[in-house]
C-alpha cells in the first residue's frame, strides 16, 4: 500500500458552502451540542463573507445558463455505503472524457464561475482539506472526485446529510 498525504487540515462539513437560509434551518431543527459551536461559527463566517459572491453568481451568472441542454447523457453510480462506489468514481473520473464535480464545487454550489468567490474559497479549501478521509485513507482534495449529494443538500431539503443532523455529520 502506498503512503498517502500526512497533510493535515479541518473537515469542515459541506454546510460550510450551503446558503445562509440552508445554515439556519439546520441550526433552528437540530440541537447542536456546544462542542461543535467553533465549527458552527466557521461555518457561519464563512457562509457570510460568501453570501454577496453566491448573490452575484444567482443573480447575474446563473441566468446565461438557464436553456442550456446537456449533450451527452450522465452516468450515475449508485450504491450503499462502504460498498466501493468512491472506487469505481474515482476510476470513472481517470477517463479524460469523463466529467466530474469537484469537492470544492460539491461544497461550493453557488461560488462556481465569480473568479474572485472561486478564488477566495477554492484556496480556502485547499488549506483546510486534509489530505486523506479517516478511516479508509481516500485521498482527498478540492480538485478530485466528489458526490453530487454535498451540493444537494444546499438545493433540496431532503438530503441524507440532514438525517440526524448535529452539523458533526452534515
Amino acid at each position: 500500500m502506498s503512503k498517502r498525504s500526512t497533510k493535515r487540515g479541518v473537515l469542515l462539513p459541506p454546510a460550510v458552502g450551503y446558503s445562509f437560509k440552508i445554515v439556519v434551518d439546520l441550526v433552528k431543527k437540530n440541537k447542536i451540542q456546544y462542542r461543535y459551536y467553533p465549527k458552527l461559527l466557521a461555518i457561519v463566517f464563512v457562509n457570510l463573507v460568501n453570501l454577496p459572491f453566491r448573490f452575484y453568481e444567482r443573480k447575474l451568472i446563473n441566468p446565461r445558463f438557464k436553456n442550456k441542454t446537456i449533450d451527452k447523457a450522465p452516468i450515475f453510480i449508485i450504491g450503499h455505503w462502504r460498498s466501493g462506489t468512491t472506487h469505481l468514481h474515482n476510476l470513472l473520473c481517470q477517463d479524460k472524457n469523463m466529467a466530474y464535480v469537484t469537492t470544492y464545487q460539491s461544497v461550493f454550489p453557488d461560488t462556481l464561475f465569480n473568479k474572485l468567490g472561486r478564488f477566495l474559497f477554492l484556496g480556502f479549501s485547499k488549506l483546510l482539506i486534509p489530505g486523506t478521509r479517516k478511516g479508509d485513507n481516500v485521498k482527498l482534495g478540492s480538485s478530485l472526485p466528489q458526490e453530487e449529494e454535498f451540493a444537494l443538500g444546499d438545493k433540496v431539503p431532503f438530503s441524507f446529510y440532514f438525517f440526524g443532523c448535529s452539523l458533526k455529520i452534515c
